[in-house]
């Protein structure tokens, strides 16, 4: 058993008095087993409101935890709600929204890309990736930002994020015969114009994921069709 905690030694009655919430999450969850594709996942649905006393967020996710099966599975019904219902991947947890609240001058900047925490005894596999999960990350950072402000700097760094990943899916269906790649530099190409389909970015994104997560497509990658000059800096 645990010993009681002696809250007067550790937080008096008088601060603890004084504590007042920064901000309160409200909202009702439902959940539920599902079964899919031979994989068991958990569907949790999120509605109500992130709130200070004087503004206020809307909650409504859709949140899925993979429990048991194979992680393509996970993004395969991500796909399918995304025929249903129109969704975006959420990068900001509801804590960080109440603390934005809670700050009101807080004004949403352009994200950077990250660098990719990269070594020499790495797979060329798993470099990719690093490289790949990266470049997903800095795109959806910025993309909401492209319709929720007036910023120009989200657009430029969409831009940025959809040509990385351009250059990064020409070197993976240079190193690997498998049609997926090749199919989803296609969809992507066709996406990196200046008038952006969110939803249809956010269905390459997911499929994207979905390839990263097929350990069999990845095994295809040929680190011997690299040039001898790259390999021996990948070495």
């Amino acid at each position: 058993t645990h010993a009681e905690v002696d809250w007067d030694s550790l937080l008096p009655q008088a601060w603890r008095e004084k504590l007042q919430p920064v901000f309160v999450t409200d909202f009702m969850r439902s959940s539920f087993m599902l079964s899919f594709a031979g994989a068991q996942i958990e569907v949790c649905m999120d509605e109500g409101w992130i709130h200070t006393e004087t503004r206020r967020h809307a909650i409504c996710e859709v949140e899925l935890e993979l429990k048991s099966g194979s992680t393509q599975a996970l993004f395969e019904l991500a796909l399918a709600l995304l025929d249903i219902v129109p969704l975006s991947i959420e990068v900001v947890n509801k804590a960080e929204y109440g603390f934005r609240l809670r700050d009101e001058n807080f004004v949403e900047s352009a994200s950077l890309c990250q660098p990719a925490k990269l070594n020499a005894q790495q797979d060329l596999a798993v470099q990719l990736q690093n490289l790949m999960w990266v470049g997903l990350l800095h795109l959806q950072k910025n993309l909401r930002g492209i319709h929720g402000t007036q910023s120009p700097h989200f657009l430029v760094q969409v831009q940025l994020a959809l040509r990385r990943l351009n250059v990064l899916l020409h070197v993976i269906v240079k190193l690997s015969d498998d049609s997926v790649w090749r199919e989803l530099k296609t969809q992507l190409g066709h996406l990196s114009g200046d008038a952006l389909d969110e939803l249809a970015l956010q269905r390459v994104m997911l499929k994207i994921a979905r390839a990263m997560s097929d350990e069999v497509s990845f095994s295809l990658i040929n680190q011997q069709s690299l040039p001898s000059a790259v390999r021996a800096y990948l070495a």
